[in-house]
């Protein structure tokens, strides 16, 4: 395990790091058309750039400086010049990670279709700024696997936003199940940390096993963002002996991955690694995601 952490940690400095280099070169350039976020155009030279903001000299305002995350596009106005000009985009997917919530609200009268490994497909509508709801469903056969979720969120401008999310599992030949869990997301939609506390509940009643979570997301570039969802399941009864669990009771799912984010969708590419107690074997599994908004 412990070379394990040794190689996320190594992964996610490296990736910092790569986002960093960002060469500075001549800054005599001709004028750019800068649209941000809210509609507004500015146009200007570019003095200088990192990968948090633009110094910006315009005719009118003298020298400003902007956040990267606020521009949407910049234009070329004239000659072409060698300095490279990149755009920034958020990560419009706050309100996931790979498998699991954050108690970041889906963005009100908005939807988004995620994917995962193309088979799982996922619907999500934000109803108000408190409650989003969708469905998730097998993407080939629909009626085989269906799951509808709801979730509210507490706070939801605040820098810690309170959830409660729960989901209706339908597998066609299985009894009814479900799932709810309660969120705690400490920042925002680029940088944030996620706990939270979920059982599963049965025609039988509520489950013994608890499952804890453990996430975060963290922006190292105009277009990247690191992610890693952890998962832990406790269970609460005696531990069982079979080739699983070998007398465990705790069991885990670990993960790390890029997003790469686009202005209406992303790509996630990540490693998921299954652990069972003590068990030293360590089993990488690969990720695949695709997010996709749909509303403008």
């Amino acid at each position: 395990m412990k070379y394990l952490i040794v190689s996320l940690l190594f992964f996610i400095n490296f990736t910092s790091f790569a986002q960093n280099e960002i060469a500075k070169q001549d800054t005599t350039v001709t004028s750019y058309e800068f649209t941000f976020k809210d509609g507004t155009k500015l146009v200007g030279q570019i003095v200088d750039q990192d990968k948090e903001s633009y110094s910006i000299k315009t005719d009118n305002f003298g020298t400003i400086k902007v956040a990267s995350i606020q521009v949407v596009s910049i234009i070329l106005i004239g000659q072409k010049t060698n300095r490279p000009i990149s755009s920034s985009f958020d990560n419009q997917f706050g309100f996931k990670y790979f498998l699991f919530n954050s108690a970041i609200p889906v963005e009100p009268k908005k939807w988004f279709y995620t994917n995962q490994y193309l088979f799982f497909s996922n619907f999500s509508y934000g109803i108000s700024k408190h409650i989003s709801a969708g469905v998730s469903f097998f993407t080939f056969v629909p009626t085989s696997l269906i799951s509808p979720h709801v979730k509210v969120t507490l706070n939801p401008t605040g820098k810690t936003k309170l959830a409660i999310n729960g989901q209706y599992l339908f597998v066609r030949g299985s009894g009814n199940s479900g799932f709810f869990q309660a969120l705690v997301t400490r920042g925002e939609s680029q940088n944030n940390f996620t706990f939270g506390v979920g059982k599963f509940i049965s025609d039988r009643g509520v489950d013994e096993t608890v499952i804890l979570t453990f996430a975060f997301v963290k922006k190292v570039g105009p277009k990247l963002s690191v992610i890693s969802e952890n998962n832990i399941l406790v269970y609460s009864g005696q531990p069982k002996v079979n080739s699983l669990s070998r007398s465990s009771n705790t069991y885990g799912l670990l993960s790390a991955g890029l997003r790469f984010d686009r202005r209406m969708h992303s790509f996630d590419l990540g490693l998921l690694v299954p652990t069972s107690g003590l068990d030293t074997n360590i089993n990488l599994l690969p990720y695949i995601g695709f997010n996709l908004k749909l509303s403008r």
